[in-house]
């Protein structure tokens, strides 16, 4: 297959997989997760109870099941995409923050406290969704080995050209990455197949490929991605409207996610969907901290940026920052792909 018709086959599969993804959780699981009060938003812990948060664990993990059929000749990364924002069903159905705060009785520090553990809570889920989608992909290619996803240059590896050391990097820090979600990219071996070396894709990048190298492109990439995207935020954060809230997120982790991945590919996913848990504890811990307490009044002191759901945190920002490496991943190999071999790509 060439690599314009495989891109356009995954692309379609991540489109396929999102649509029903959030369909599903926008027509199907909503009944079971929809507020007794029609004016409350959709809390799974700070104002509901842990069995709606076991649902719509249950609910998610079935979805990313589901996610990791439709896009199995892609890259694992796309299917975690379409999961997050199936997840986006429960943003687009929920009602604003505001109720919340009204009935937190001036304890806004404590509220925020149950914010974060919400985050983090959805953060593991989210941490599973990716492991199912690994076992998932794993016992597709048990079966149809050719059906899993090799490459646009017919590699095995999962997540483009940083350079051939990448894939023994990755087996050394296999255990980051749950089940071996993950693969490194095994350029070096499809390139000397080809007879040709196999320098890094990345611009200006002298580093040795070996673990080290790769752990410190990881975290090169964590701490940029969350400064861009807390800077992103800042400037962006204007609204306590919905769409506008989500369009924040979603375009701050988009930028963000990109702009680091660029920097600094790293072959682990991980980093970019933890991206919105760090930034959305980080934020929620902020308000605990600065808000006004033991007043009635106390929710008009709650800062603009505070005023996300956990839910939008890990759907929009979560879509944000996985579109932007997934992205940013393909630019890499398009631009390996004209290097190689030029024409290649129309």
């Amino acid at each position: 297959m060439s690599p314009s018709r495989f891109y356009w086959l995954e692309k379609l599969q991540v489109r396929i997989a999102a649509a029903a993804g959030i369909a599903a959780v926008y027509f199907l699981l909503w009944p079971s997760l929809r507020p007794s009060d029609p004016g409350a938003p959709v809390t799974l812990i700070a104002g509901g109870g842990i069995s709606q948060m076991i649902i719509f664990a249950a609910g998610l993990w079935v979805v990313a099941g589901a996610a990791a059929v439709i896009t199995v000749s892609g890259r694992p990364s796309g299917a975690l995409l379409g999961v997050v924002i199936a997840a986006g069903g429960l943003s687009l159905r929920t009602e604003p923050i505001r109720q919340l705060l009204w009935v937190g009785k001036g304890d806004m520090s404590g509220l925020y406290l149950s914010l974060v553990l919400e985050v983090i809570v959805l953060g593991i889920v989210l941490f599973f969704a990716a492991a199912v989608v690994g076992i998932v992909r794993r016992l597709i290619g048990s079966v149809r080995p050719g059906w899993i996803w090799r490459g646009p240059l017919g590699g095995t590896g999962g997540h483009g050209v940083v350079g051939p050391g990448d894939e023994r990097a990755a087996a050394r820090t296999h255990p980051l990455e749950l089940l071996g979600l993950l693969e490194a990219a095994a350029w070096g071996f499809v390139l000397k197949r080809r007879g040709k070396s196999a320098p890094s894709i990345v611009a200006g990048a002298k580093e040795r490929d070996s673990a080290k190298a790769v752990l410190a492109r990881t975290a090169g990439c964590l701490l940029v991605g969350v400064f861009a995207v807390t800077v992103a935020l800042v400037i962006l954060t204007t609204s306590t409207d919905r769409g506008q809230i989500l369009f924040e997120l979603f375009a701050s982790f988009l930028v963000g996610a990109l702009v680091a991945h660029q920097l600094f590919p790293t072959p682990y996913m991980v980093v970019c969907w933890a991206m919105p848990i760090l930034v959305g504890v980080g934020f929620y811990a902020l308000a605990a901290l600065s808000v006004a307490n033991g007043t009635a009044q106390a929710w008009i002191t709650v800062p603009l940026y505070a005023r996300a759901l956990p839910i939008d945190w890990v759907s929009a920002g979560g879509a944000g920052a996985l579109l932007g490496y997934w992205t940013s991943w393909r630019m890499h190999e398009r631009r390996y792909l004209e290097a190689m071999e030029p024409g290649t790509i129309s």
